[in-house]
């Protein structure tokens, strides 16, 4: 039987051969495949960055004054302020009868001569009978009188003293109520104890007047208004007394403000902090309007990135294109405002921003960075990739 031999080195080609081809056929299938994804992006830098805080509330007067009679249980006979008017303090607001006080004046003046002559009739007694005393212990002295005559004259002494000393304590009670009476006739002036502007008058005229009586007027103090509005805590707590703000006018005018008073405290059931803006002398606005304020807490040029870049969680983190590949950043964030939050640290100026956080990027994905303008993401508030 004859044996067919087969040379190694054909075998060896061919496989060689095919070798190479799967190789080839495998490149062109990577050329083939997808190309990596197209994403927008932003390059850090540093800008200008303003931290707001918006207060939405109602103007109210920055001190109410009350306006309420002295003197009770009398008609209002004249009323000289309306609504709107600017007083001064001391100004008369409205007039209260002064008939029956009047009267009462004249009875305690007459009764106030008839005590003066009473009083003048008292000392001239005590004077006769302090001098028949001293007549009285002479005679005495030498015999010529008793002691029944001088014990007689001792006693009218002192009964014409004590009858002066009781004619003189009721002209001071008399004095005393005439002194009361003068007052009260001044309290039937109802005046202005501030200068400011009168924001309601309740007084009518023929009214009587009573202590339990709502005010007979409201003065807003010096004409200061303030904007009285609450701010949820986390904002709450960048606020600061003396900070600027910016308040729009239900007409639409806008007016500078000033933080001036934080409450102490937030609600423990709304979570909310109250805050008082202050408004300029003259601000076009009436008490009840409502009023939008948007104050300045913070100001200055950082590095920054879009906020729609962030991605926050137990970390915040963001995203940027590095040699075509993506790379994840933890960042720490500061100030924030106009879109902007503040990079404290984890990024550098001219990194490329992956424009839109919450994407399906991960790390080492491969991609296609194209920049865009800052402005543009701000305008749009998100960027599609």
């Amino acid at each position: 039987m004859s044996r067919m031999i087969f040379s190694a080195r054909p075998l060896r080609t061919a496989l060689a051969g095919a070798l190479a081809l799967s190789l080839s056929a495998g490149a062109l299938a990577q050329d083939a495949g997808p190309k990596p994804p197209t994403v927008s992006t932003v390059t850090a830098a540093k800008r200008d960055i303003i931290s707001r805080v918006t207060v939405t509330g109602s103007i109210v007067a920055r001190e109410e004054v009350l306006v309420s009679p002295e003197i009770e249980n009398l008609r209002i006979v004249e009323i000289l302020v309306e609504e709107g008017d600017r007083v001064e303090k001391g100004q008369v607001l409205a007039r209260l009868s002064r008939d029956t006080l009047q009267a009462e004046l004249a009875r305690l003046e007459a009764a106030q001569s008839r005590l003066n002559a009473g009083i003048n009739q008292a000392d001239a007694s005590r004077a006769e009978a302090e001098a028949a005393l001293k007549r009285s212990q002479a005679l005495r002295q030498t015999g010529n009188a008793s002691q029944e005559q001088l014990d007689q004259r001792t006693a009218t002494a002192r009964t014409t003293q004590a009858g002066l000393r009781i004619a003189e304590a009721q002209r001071i009670e008399n004095e005393a109520q005439i002194r009361e009476v003068r007052i009260r006739l001044g309290r039937t002036d109802v005046k202005a104890p501030a200068a400011g502007v009168v924001s309601k008058r309740t007084a009518k005229l023929g009214a009587q007047t009573s202590n339990g009586a709502d005010p007979l007027f409201r003065i807003i103090a010096d004409g200061a208004l303030d904007v009285a509005g609450d701010v949820p805590e986390a904002r709450f707590l960048q606020l600061r007394v003396g900070q600027r703000a910016d308040i729009e006018l239900p007409d639409g005018q806008r007016v500078a403000g000033q933080v001036r008073l934080l409450s102490p405290t937030v609600n423990a059931t709304t979570r909310l902090g109250a805050v008082r803006i202050a408004l300029p002398s003259g601000a076009p606005a009436l008490l009840g309007n409502f009023a939008r304020g948007t104050v300045i807490t913070a100001e200055k040029s950082a590095l920054v990135a879009p906020a729609a870049a962030l991605q926050f969680g137990p970390k915040v983190t963001v995203q940027i294109a590095k040699d075509g590949k993506i790379e994840t950043r933890t960042v720490q964030t500061g100030i924030r405002g106009g879109g902007l939050i503040e990079i404290l640290s984890g990024l550098a100026e001219g990194d490329e921003i992956i424009a839109k956080a919450g994407t399906f990027l991960r790390q080492g994905d491969r991609v296609r960075p194209q920049p865009v303008a800052l402005e543009a993401v701000l305008n749009a508030g998100s960027i599609g990739e």
